[in-house]
């Protein structure tokens, strides 16, 4: 008898356990976004600089610019961080300004945690439930002083990821078409998401290329080519001010230390922070073995590998570079993120 409930039961946790998973992210993201929907009006550091650029944009395009047409000028050249600012202008025409700032918080939240989820499925179509390692990076840092392209950007990394992830192993025009399309949008959006898709699948080109015989230089070289493209003609421009400051590496520490990206209001949140940590710790060694456990291809360690190269070029990179500023938050908070993705994929020891 024992024997027979055995299998039973293990089947019935198997089952519980996505449902406990999704209803915890849920209730996750709802405690995280509570204090936005809470007031009236959420202040962020950059939030009113891009509505305001969006009303301009929004009485340009479809106002003749009756507002700021003696002001301002529209101008088609290759610029960054022009995505979120085309989106937010037309939520305008539906919306007042407020409730489009409160949109965009929502959309680029759910953006980053189903692009999360795509890129574990691509990697793992096995793996059941999701995992709430993502719920401190929803609201973060980045949220908080109004990063909002940078946020954008890594939802859709993640989304171009998971798509080269399932399309490995047929890539075809349509396919690198489609990866091409995904990279330029990201450009458009924030070239730090652009240019992480490329470095991953440079990565995973490497790992790979011992094993199967394909012509991935060639689709890795013709990806690039829109990505190469766009950026020297902005680079031409934004190189005339560019200001190149690098940190100290105690500073650079401390911040990794304390996962500064993470933290939204304030440095009390360090002491909840410290559990992020340690489940980090816990969960590493576990998912180290669960890897070796299955016997899997060394290109399911790709996350890991590109987590610590982040990490490498977390203390080596100059902080404020091309008009850039916090790079050194945005490689750590990429970091984390890809950590947690490969904690995610094989800490399922258990069950």
């Amino acid at each position: 008898m024992f024997s027979t409930i055995q299998p039973l039961t293990k089947s019935l946790v198997k089952r519980i356990i996505p449902i406990a998973e999704w209803l915890l992210l849920a209730v996750g993201v709802a405690i995280a976004l509570a204090p936005i929907y809470s007031v009236s009006w959420y202040q962020t550091g950059d939030g009113p600089f891009h509505l305001y650029s969006a009303t301009v944009l929004n009485d340009i395009l479809f106002h003749a610019g009756e507002s700021f047409g003696r002001f301002y000028d529209l101008h088609i050249t290759p610029v960054p961080n022009t995505s979120v600012l085309v989106f937010q202008s037309l939520m305008l025409e539906l919306f007042n300004p407020n409730t489009v700032l409160m949109l965009t918080i929502l959309i680029i939240s759910g953006g980053l945690i189903l692009g999360y989820i795509y890129f574990i499925k691509s990697i793992n179509p096995d793996h059941k439930g999701i995992s709430v390692l993502i719920l401190p990076m929803v609201i973060s840092f980045f949220t908080i002083i109004g990063f909002f392209s940078f946020l954008a950007s890594l939802g859709l990394m993640l989304i171009t990821l998971g798509y080269f992830n399932k399309r490995v192993n047929d890539l075809g025009k349509k396919q690198i078409i489609v990866l091409a399309a995904l990279i330029t949008l990201n450009w458009f959006t924030h070239f730090t998401g652009a240019l992480f898709s490329l470095g991953y699948i440079a990565l995973y080109i490497v790992l790979i290329n011992r094993e199967k015989k394909l012509p991935f230089i060639k689709i890795f070289l013709l990806l690039c080519i829109p990505f190469v493209v766009l950026s020297l003609a902005f680079g031409r421009d934004a190189s005339k001010s560019t200001t190149i400051v690098f940190e100290s590496f105690t500073n650079l520490l401390q911040v990794l230390q304390n996962s500064s990206p993470l933290i939204c209001y304030h440095t009390d949140e360090l002491h909840y922070l410290r559990y992020f940590q340690y489940l980090l710790l816990l969960l590493f060694p576990i998912s180290i073995f669960y890897f070796y456990k299955k016997r899997g291809r060394s290109t399911l360690f790709a996350p890991l590998i590109f987590s610590l190269l982040l990490i490498v070029a977390f203390f080596i990179v100059p902080n404020n570079y091309l008009n850039l500023k916090s790079i050194n938050f945005r490689i750590l908070y990429c970091a984390l993120l890809f950590l947690c993705a490969f904690i995610e994929l094989y800490s399922r020891v258990i069950f």
